[in-house]
C-alpha cells in the first residue's frame, strides 16, 4: 500500500487512498469522472481504499464494504451488518464506543476550519463540479487547480507555496518543530505565491470557508490587516458561529488598532473562552 492521497468531494471527505504517483495521475482520472461519490469510491478502489467517511458508509453499507479489500472485509464483516447498521443510525452510545476499532476503515468527522490529515499523505485531491483540485496536506494551504500545475510532472508550483507558508527557501531549512506546526497549526510566513493561489481559490470555491480563511491568514500575515479583515468576514459570513474565525477576527482587528471590533469578537458569548486560547 503506498502513501495514502485524501479524496474530497465538493470539499468533503470522501476517502483515504493508497495512491502514491505524482498529483495529476489521479487528478486526471478524477477528472474523467463524474462527481457522483459512488463513481469516484470505484475509481478510487484501484489504488486501495484505506478510509471511507462514515457519511457514505450510512448511505450504502454493502457498496462501500465491496471497495474495500478482501481482508478488510474478512476482518470487519460488522460493517454490513444490518443490526449493527440500524443501531449505528439510531446514536447507540454503545455501538458507537464499539466502532473504535473501525477507526482504520471510518473517518467520524469533517469539519470546517478542522482540516484532516491521515499519517504521512502527500496529497489531498477536491472534485468540485467538474474540476479537480489539489493541496499538500498542511493547515491553510489552499486547494490548486490540477490545470494550474503548468508542468504536469512538477510539484514547483505547491513548494512555491508551501516555502512561502513556512518562510524558507529550500527543504533543508524546514526542521520537525516547524513541519509539525505547519500541519497542525498553519502557516507561520507569506509571500507572493501564497496569496496569489489562496485568493484564487475563492474565485472558484466561492462557498467554502476554508479558502477565505486560508486567504485571509495570507494577508494577515503580510500585515495586510484591512484586507485580511475583508477575507475572514466572508468566512464567517459561511459559518457564522465557528470560534475559529471570530478568534481570528478579534486578533486581526487588534493587530489593526480597531480595538472595540476586537472586543466584539472576542466577548462574544457564545464562544467558549478556551478556544480563544493560542
Amino acid at each position: 500500500m503506498g502513501t495514502p492521497a485524501i479524496v474530497h468531494l465538493d470539499g468533503e471527505i470522501l476517502c483515504f487512498t493508497g495512491y502514491d504517483g505524482h498529483p495529476y495521475k489521479l487528478g486526471e482520472d478524477l477528472a474523467q469522472t463524474s462527481t457522483n461519490w459512488k463513481s469516484v469510491l470505484q475509481l478510487c478502489k484501484e489504488y486501495g481504499i484505506l478510509v471511507v467517511n462514515t457519511k457514505y458508509w450510512i448511505l450504502d453499507p454493502e457498496f462501500v464494504y465491496s471497495c474495500f479489500s478482501e481482508r478488510w472485509q474478512e476482518r470487519y464483516p460488522e460493517l454490513i451488518d444490518p443490526q449493527y447498521i440500524n443501531e449505528f443510525k439510531k446514536g447507540n452510545d454503545d455501538i458507537i464506543s464499539e466502532c473504535s476499532e473501525f477507526e482504520v476503515l471510518l473517518l467520524w468527522t469533517n469539519k470546517p476550519y478542522k482540516p484532516y490529515f491521515y499519517m504521512d499523505e502527500v496529497y489531498q485531491y477536491n472534485h468540485y463540479e467538474n474540476q479537480v483540485f489539489v493541496r499538500l496536506p498542511y493547515t491553510n494551504f489552499p486547494w490548486v487547480l490540477i490545470n494550474d500545475l503548468g508542468d504536469l510532472f512538477s510539484d514547483k508550483i505547491l513548494e512555491d507555496i508551501l516555502f512561502d507558508m513556512l518562510g524558507v527557501l529550500n527543504y533543508s531549512e524546514v526542521d520537525e518543530d516547524l513541519w509539525k506546526h505547519a500541519h497542525d497549526v498553519g502557516a507561520v510566513s507569506s509571500g507572493r505565491h501564497f496569496i496569489l493561489a489562496s485568493k484564487r481559490a475563492t474565485e472558484i470555491l466561492l462557498d467554502d470557508p476554508n479558502s477565505w480563511w486560508n486567504y485571509g491568514k495570507s494577508l494577515e500575515l503580510m500585515n495586510k490587516y484591512p484586507l485580511a479583515i475583508e477575507a475572514y468576514l466572508e468566512a464567517k459570513n459561511l459559518t457564522p458561529n465557528n470560534p475559529i474565525i471570530w478568534r481570528l477576527l478579534s486578533k486581526v482587528y487588534l493587530k489593526n488598532n480597531q480595538i472595540e471590533e476586537s472586543k466584539k469578537y472576542l466577548n462574544n458569548p457564545q464562544i467558549p473562552l478556551l478556544l480563544y486560547q493560542e
